[in-house]
């Protein structure tokens, strides 16, 4: 199933081996590659957390069929 969601970043924490400092971590687009801010609009499936970002989602819908 797939969902529309909200992306959410990722922080490590300040366990070894990242003790120095704290990471962020954003979600990418499983087509184009692209880091999803935190709270971007997206979509999500379910089954394995791969999300879709809106402009590959506006890219896919203005696909012309010949």
């Amino acid at each position: 199933m797939i969902i529309k969601d909200k992306a959410k970043s990722h922080f490590t924490s300040n366990e070894p081996p990242s003790m120095t400092c704290i990471i962020e971590f954003e979600e990418m687009c499983c087509i184009c590659d692209k880091s999803m801010p935190n709270d971007s609009i997206i979509l999500r499936k379910k089954e394995t957390g791969h999300i879709i970002c809106i402009f590959c989602l506006l890219e896919i819908a203005a696909i012309k069929i010949k």
